[in-house]
């Protein structure tokens, strides 16, 4: 499928311009195809730039009768005698590139979070890459009012976003509470001497909140000793309370017992009855 390819020589696009191909693409084998289009400048010594490179895909299910075509990679469907996608599919498939697994993320926080607030408060800082559990995380600095927070988004072998390691918003969000903000609502709620620390992303709700604890010293088991208070509306997300460690057992001193004193040492010759006469 990708030996058929179009080039453009460099000179033939202006900036800001597009220009549009038409290709017909034809197979005899059944299966999952993956069509890729690169879009590259290049540098003064005339090699590839990976700056200025663009990479996009098209996935093409082809069936004895029917045929699909999609911007996203097709689910996984188990069939009778074997996979639809099988792991040399995937491999196929997956980011050859860190350009690729920035260009999914970016995808996946615009249309998620809408491209307009992205621009706004996200901008790309790094990408590495993971050997365990084998991801791209594409790292990103939220920032909102002022205040700043690191985000990440990790991108599967398989050009999938995987939600469950990324740390990021799910919906937008804005950070209007600050600290004190934070700390007056904890103290209506019975939190003795609160105190705003960190921002954080909160598990579960992936909202944007203030960790706030409490300066009392001396805490009863099981008291309430924090909040997770939602930095753009100001409810509360979750509570944290005071368990108290286990006694550390005092050591056990040991026992030396007394050193008994050394056996003399018996004579080796024979002790008689002297005979008196």
């Amino acid at each position: 499928m990708r030996k058929d390819e179009q080039k453009c020589e460099k000179g033939d696009l202006k900036k800001n311009s597009q220009k549009s191909f038409k290709a017909t693409v034809k197979s005899v084998k059944t299966g999952n195809w993956v069509i890729e289009a690169i879009a590259e400048s290049k540098s003064k010594d005339g090699k590839p730039s990976e700056s200025y490179k663009a990479v996009d895909h098209v996935y093409v299910i082809l069936g004895n009768v029917t045929a699909s075509v999609s911007k996203t990679p097709p689910t996984i469907t188990p069939s009778k005698d074997r996979m639809v996608i099988t792991r040399s599919d995937l491999m196929n498939m997956r980011p050859k590139t860190h350009i690729e697994a920035i260009k999914l993320a970016n995808d996946y926080l615009n249309e998620t979070l809408g491209s307009s607030f992205v621009s706004k408060h996200f901008e790309c800082l790094d990408i590495r890459a993971i050997p365990f559990p084998d991801i791209w995380e594409v790292t990103y600095k939220y920032r909102s009012n002022g205040y700043e927070l690191d985000m990440s988004v990790a991108v599967d072998p398989d050009m999938r976003i995987n939600k469950s390691l990324s740390r990021i918003i799910d919906t937008p969000q804005e950070i209007k509470l600050s600290s004190e903000d934070a700390e007056a609502i904890a103290a209506e709620k019975g939190l003795e001497s609160p105190k705003a620390g960190e921002l954080l992303l909160k598990r579960r709700t992936n909202r944007i909140t203030w960790v706030v604890r409490t300066q009392k010293e001396q805490l009863e088991p099981m008291e309430i000793n924090s909040y997770y208070i939602d930095a753009e509306n100001g409810n509360i997300l979750g509570s944290g309370r005071y368990i108290p460690h286990p006694p550390i057992p005092e050591p056990v001193p040991t026992v030396i017992p007394p050193t008994l004193p050394p056996k003399e040492k018996m004579n080796e010759s024979k002790t008689g009855v002297e005979e008196v006469t």
